[in-house]
């Protein structure tokens, strides 16, 4: 499988309740718009005309103008599948999937299991915190299409709202392969779709402490934080693996845990005028832990110390 970077510009396109509008120009939209409307009111038993100005309004973020429309489709043709899942998305759109499933529930037989209908519920049920029906949904999807990269997309962002660092790791590795680019797994990127905390894992948990010190080598200040992101591709262990200092191996009620150090140093950290807010830790342009939750001051001639504790599972 191809994947590009719009995984991450505009990763649930396709998601109600995701969505990320991407705008065309918006004089060329309204003049769009306007030219629709007009032929609409001139044809007002159109549906293709219809049904048209219904997406129009949709991609331009017009939900409820959307729906509007769609229902007048609607009361001209109850069964129109397209429409019926139009209105479903608009339904997600703004908030509201328990009347989204409701109109899926309309569609005819015939089209109730398409893979876009199936998605739509499944994102409804996912939006309702109802994981199992979600999960049901989507894999109905990947049977239909094991390929299926709105499938693949949607169980990771189940993985994500359970936080399930398994299920995400099998999903990841299944939509972008052993060796992904460093760029499909930054979780810098867009609004960190695939971004969950480290320290929700059952195996792996982390914490950083950061050192301010100056010119003169005197310490500024120190910054800790456990709040720490990661996406969990299997390459992301593999990274932290070959690239810290084992320390001790340590054991307590909790089970056996291997210790781990990667400490860096950084004489040229970015200079902000207010804080140094978070703190990332990358190997080969591989972005691998992303820390937030900190306010670090720096000025001209400090530098950074990272102590990055990474303690894992063994037994």
């Amino acid at each position: 499988m191809k994947h590009s970077n719009f995984l991450f510009s505009v990763i649930f396109g396709f998601f109600t309740i995701f969505t990320i509008f991407t705008f065309p120009n918006i004089d060329a939209q309204d003049e769009k718009i306007l030219e629709l409307e007009d032929i609409a009111k001139n044809n007002p038993k159109n549906l293709d005309i219809l049904l048209k100005l219904a997406v129009t309004y949709y991609e331009s973020g017009m939900c409820e103008k959307a729906i509007s429309l769609y229902d007048e489709i609607l009361d001209i043709r109850s069964n129109y599948p397209e429409v019926i899942f139009g209105k479903a998305i608009c339904l997600n759109q703004l908030g509201l999937p328990e009347q989204s499933l409701l109109i899926l529930d309309t569609v005819p037989s015939q089209n109730k299991n398409e893979i876009h209908i199936l998605l739509t519920k499944g994102n409804s049920y996912l939006m309702l915190r109802e994981s199992d029906k979600a999960e049901e949904y989507f894999k109905k999807v990947l049977e239909k299409n094991p390929d299926s990269e709105s499938g693949l997309i949607s169980m990771i962002i189940l993985a994500k709202q359970l936080r399930d660092h398994n299920m995400a790791e099998t999903f990841l590795a299944k939509l972008f392969g052993e060796t992904p680019a460093p760029s499909q797994i930054n979780p810098q990127s867009g609004v960190m779709p695939f971004a969950l905390s480290f320290n929700d894992s059952e195996i792996y948990s982390a914490s950083l402490q950061m050192q301010i010190r100056n010119s003169a080598d005197k310490l500024v200040a120190i910054v800790e934080s456990e709040k720490i992101l990661h996406v969990p591709h299997p390459l992301m262990y593999e990274i932290l693996d070959n690239n810290a200092i084992f320390v001790e191996t340590i054991q307590n009620d909790a089970g056996i845990f291997e210790i781990k150090k990667i400490i860096v140093k950084d004489s040229e950290p970015a200079i902000s005028s207010y804080f140094l807010d978070r703190a990332t830790l990358s190997f080969d342009e591989y972005l691998v832990f992303f820390a937030y939750n900190m306010a670090i001051p720096i000025e001209e001639g400090d530098y950074t110390i990272a102590e990055w504790t990474i303690k894992k599972k063994i037994g």
